[in-house]
């Protein structure tokens, strides 16, 4: 089946939200691995704005839930101490 795209109210072609939200656990594994590092953690906040970037709305809860699974896949994450946790990626083993 081929992707849907429509017109956005911007003028801009995309991808239908069924078919961008069905990547959206592949496209967070990618920007956990290019943009945290033990030293640069990223806060939820960044996670949503990043995948809003890509077209993908997405709740906090459901963000969670996406890196239980990217956990379970194999995928090791951590969260740095401080007053606003903040999400790192400590080892790409999936």
């Amino acid at each position: 089946m081929a992707p849907v795209w429509y017109v956005d109210s911007r003028g801009e072609s995309t991808m239908a939200k069924s078919e961008r939200q069905k990547l959206k656990l592949l496209i967070l594994r990618d920007y956990l691995r290019s943009h945290t590092d033990e030293q640069h953690p990223v806060s939820m906040q960044q996670i949503l704005a990043a995948l809003e970037g890509e077209g993908i709305r997405a709740e906090r809860k459901s963000v969670y839930d996406d890196l239980d699974t990217l956990r379970d896949y194999g995928m090791e994450t951590a969260r740095s101490q401080g007053q606003r946790q903040k999400r790192r990626l400590l080892c790409a083993g999936a």
